[in-house]
């Protein structure tokens, strides 16, 4: 065990994370997707050290962070629909797919040909990033598969003592992952994972070159960790350690909740009086998403308010299907993850 600094991105403590990560340390950053456990992408043992904190299979590929001037022909195969690509959505939350150069050793990409590269709009990221001289490996700063992390304190909940520092910059606006698009082949988009990235935007910018949705979910083993294109798409991730369950109609749930348990509910918005006076008898427990249905500030809360029915006396979650909208596929498909058996 190590002490674990949590430390304010002052001018200070970005040169002292910036020179940790160029001796090989671990830091947990910020980014407005998720915090991201980062380390010297030219540094494998440093990556490496990544893998072993997060308990994370080598099976599942890390995504380099790098600041926006930064020269991405030294890790990755520009192509022209990327270079395209990246003046509308960098930086930002999107994550590209390119072929990887020899300077990224396979470690950090699954053994895979392909590497995941993204510029994080985050101001703290960037003033960090700014400050390296190389790409930094970052998935989020959490046990494997467990629920990701939007506040410092989150990661320091999760890996106090197993990371020397925790770079605070306040709370996530995003608060999802980020849209992971596979831009190798010039005339299709791949989606590999949904994130904020609303897909009429993206079908504008892509202009002529079609896009192609991610394939319907095919049941995983869960031992299975053969090497994947992204990360964040196994069968079973972003989940709490209590059973979760999913349910589409609040008339479904009235129905089906056991009587014997305590549990803890999460709505997409305010439930009705009926169901907050429920939590009078002490065995329920009500939070939900948004006031008014934003989604934006649904994918704001949602890792927050699993974390906290996580921790709450429920011995089960359930939680309410996200409706159509600019971000349910995400958000839908962060929870039917989390639910998986």
């Amino acid at each position: 065990m190590m002490k674990t600094r949590l430390l304010s991105p002052t001018n200070d403590h970005l040169d002292l994370c910036a020179e940790a990560l160029q001796r090989g340390e671990l830091v947990a950053i910020p980014t407005e997707t998720v915090y991201g456990l980062a380390a010297n992408a030219f540094n494998e043992e440093a990556c490496r050290d990544i893998f072993a904190v997060k308990g994370r299979p080598l099976g599942d590929p890390l995504i380099l962070h790098l600041a926006k001037d930064y020269p991405v022909a030294e890790i990755a195969r520009e192509t022209d629909l990327f270079t395209r690509l990246r003046k509308v959505f960098w930086p930002g939350p999107v994550t590209f797919v390119l072929e990887k150069t020899p300077r990224i050793a396979a470690l950090l990409t699954a053994g895979l040909s392909s590497v995941a590269i993204r510029c994080p709009a985050h101001p703290v990221a960037k003033d960090l990033l700014r400050r390296c001289s190389f790409p930094v490996a970052a998935p989020s700063a959490n046990p494997f598969g467990y629920i990701s992390p939007t506040t410092a304190q989150h990661v320091e909940a999760s890996l106090g003592g197993k990371i020397p520092y925790v770079l605070d910059g306040g709370s996530a606006e995003v608060g999802l992952e980020s849209t992971i698009l596979d831009v190798r082949d010039p005339h299709k988009i791949r989606i590999l994972r949904y994130g904020s990235l609303d897909l009429t935007t993206l079908q504008e910018a892509a202009g002529d070159v079609s896009v192609e949705l991610p394939p319907e979910r095919a049941h995983q083993d869960p031992a299975d960790h053969s090497p994947r294109e992204a990360p964040g798409t196994l069968w079973r991730h972003y989940s709490p350690s209590k059973p979760l369950h999913l349910f589409t109609t609040r008339k479904q749930l009235k129905e089906i909740l056991p009587n014997s348990k305590k549990y803890s509910l999460l709505f997409h918005t305010r439930p009705s009086g009926d169901f907050l006076s429920a939590e009078a008898n002490a065995q329920v427990t009500c939070y939900w998403l948004s006031e008014n249905g934003d989604q934006e500030e649904m994918g704001r809360n949602l890792y927050a308010c699993l974390r906290t029915l996580d921790a709450s006396p429920g011995e089960e979650i359930w939680v309410e299907t996200i409706p159509p909208g600019p971000l349910s596929k995400a958000l839908n498909d962060r929870l039917v993850r989390a639910a998986a058996k």
